[in-house]
């Protein structure tokens, strides 16, 4: 299953790429739609693959827990992560002088839709710990016990 994912977004990833370099030297916006579509077709894909890569990547770690929230979690913290590295970069760029047309206004933007997605990651998360916390069944409160022990941090 791994190998037909990854085959997947690589054949995305180079498809993509020939449609971007030859909307380059075109003169219409053929390739761009193609690109479009296929860009469309593959968010699909990816929403599909990701949740179940998480699961057998991730989730597999530890194997007497499992969730079906799981895969919309990562996904969401790769979403969160994915804005605030593009935020990051932008704030970069702007003060090296490489974005003029990028004002303050836009910086916000990305600062508001950053926390929107951080709230909907922390939905999920509370979503999980409280459907666990509430049956205490003892297969699925092991995942919470051991980042709680294991790690020391002030969760709380």
């Amino acid at each position: 299953r791994a190998a037909i994912f990854l085959g997947g977004w690589i054949f995305y990833r180079q498809y993509s790429r020939k449609l971007s370099l030859a909307q380059d030297e075109s003169d219409d916006n053929s390739n761009f739609v193609k690109n479009f579509r296929w860009s469309a077709a593959f968010l699909v894909f990816y929403l599909i693959s990701e949740s179940m890569m998480s699961w057998d990547w991730i989730m597999s770690l530890d194997p007497h827990w499992f969730s079906t929230l799981f895969g919309w979690y990562v996904f969401a913290s790769m979403f969160v992560s994915g804005i605030t590295v593009i935020a990051m970069v932008t704030v970069y760029l702007k003060s090296k002088g490489y974005l003029e047309d990028v004002n303050n206004s836009h910086i916000h933007d990305l600062a508001k839709f950053m926390f929107g997605i951080s709230i909907f990651w922390t939905y999920l998360w509370f979503s999980q710990f409280m459907l666990i916390w509430y049956a205490d069944i003892p297969e699925e409160v092991t995942y919470y016990i051991a980042r709680f022990q294991d790690y020391k941090l002030p969760f709380f």
